[in-house]
């Protein structure tokens, strides 16, 4: 009896523990979270049509921190619906705010404004993390009664992530402790799993670091204000994009292709295997210059359509079309690849990093479209 007696008074006293640890975890987390609200922010994009287009893009989702699940909207319901897409702020200065990157052509974004409680204060796009997926923001005047974070990158653990999402109705703090989780990846570095899109901070709500991407590096270097990453003002954005504008000219460039009409053949009425697109016999498609005398032909042809490919127009930015020859179909990518009989400067250079190394860094691009033998292109990150 007496064995039996002293287990479940062990028990007890276990279980006791427990239930005060996850008590005092839970006190900690909602001092955590009273701690910084007056820092966190609303950041509203009042979305618009441009030429006709809706806003380009992936759709607006995000993986909830809290449930696990991915919430999100296509881009157009907010400018149908007439309503802004909100995300999460931090407020880091009177009237600078770091807030996740939408990555977002800025011909599609009307106004930009920040609330907190009933005060919304326009906003404009201050600077772009080089390595982070976030952007500055700057207030057109501060907050009546917002508190700018207080940053300690050497504060002592432990720390706890910090999200404020819109859920369920409402926006919501989660605050939960941070760590646990390093994940090594086959061709990269390991690294921490972190939030989303959120803060680490330290029990009493000070700024250790932040995270906008889901991971952070292992050595520490994540810690610290984000006023003091490296970034690319507004201002020297559009420089770059000015000189991306001239490379695209150069080097992105409509192709017109030719084809025999093909063979005529019985139409099976509502068959699903008829394509429109293959009995054409003329096709105008963006070509990428990647050398000399080489183009490279962002078209996925089928081998019979490819087969039926009589004649291949270049037309660069200046003078007349050049001819160019079918050279090959790239097996796995569909495209084309072409050579042109007269050579032409301003090919492409090709950056010897791997794609999978860039994904957390700023990177422009050139959206070129073809509207009809029209060429249109927009510069963006």
């Amino acid at each position: 009896m007496k064995p039996r007696i002293i287990l479940s008074a062990a028990l007890a006293t276990v279980l006791a523990t427990a239930v005060r640890a996850q008590t005092g975890a839970t006190d900690q987390a909602a001092t955590t979270a009273r701690a910084i609200a007056p820092s966190l922010v609303r950041v509203e994009y009042t979305l618009q049509y441009d030429k006709g287009q809706i806003p380009r893009g992936i759709a607006w989702v995000e993986k909830c921190p809290n449930c696990g699940q991915v919430h999100g909207n296509n881009l157009e319901d907010f400018v149908r619906e007439e309503r802004p897409m909100q995300t999460a702020g931090f407020l880091l200065a009177p009237r600078l705010v770091v807030t996740e990157d939408i990555q977002m052509n800025s011909r599609f974004i009307k106004e930009i404004n920040v609330r907190f409680g009933n005060q919304l204060i326009p906003a404009k796009f201050q600077s772009y993390a080089k390595e982070n997926n976030a952007v500055i923001l700057e207030l057109n005047e501060a907050f009546t009664s917002a508190k700018p974070m207080v940053f300690d990158r050497d504060a002592k653990p432990p720390y706890f992530t910090v999200t404020y999402i819109f859920e369920n109705g409402s926006w919501q703090i989660g605050v939960k402790p941070f760590g646990g989780l390093v994940a090594a990846p086959e061709l990269e570095s390991p690294f921490l799993s972190g939030p989303p899109a959120g803060a680490v901070v330290d029990g009493s709500g000070k700024g250790v670091g932040f995270c906008f991407d889901g991971e952070l590096s292992v050595d520490g270097s994540w810690k610290g204000s984000p006023l003091q990453w490296p970034a690319v003002s507004a201002g020297e954005l559009q420089t770059l994009f000015g000189k991306l504008e001239k490379t695209s000219a150069q080097a992105l460039m409509r192709v017109s292709l030719s084809f025999r009409s093909p063979k005529t053949t019985p139409l099976i009425r509502y068959s699903m295997e008829q394509d429109p697109e293959e009995s054409k016999t003329e096709r105008n498609v963006v070509g990428a210059l990647v050398g000399e005398t080489k183009i490279l032909l962002l078209a996925h042809l089928k081998p019979k359509t490819t087969a039926r490919l009589q004649r291949i127009l270049v037309y660069p930015p200046e003078g007349e079309p050049v001819p160019a020859k079918f050279f090959c179909t790239l097996k796995d990518y569909g495209a084309l690849v072409a050579t042109l009989e007269t050579p032409l400067r301003g090919a492409l250079e090709v950056s010897g990093e791997g794609i999978l190394r860039s994904r957390h860094t700023l990177l422009l691009s050139s959206d070129v479209d073809l509207q009809g033998e029209k060429r249109v292109a927009y510069q963006q990150h």
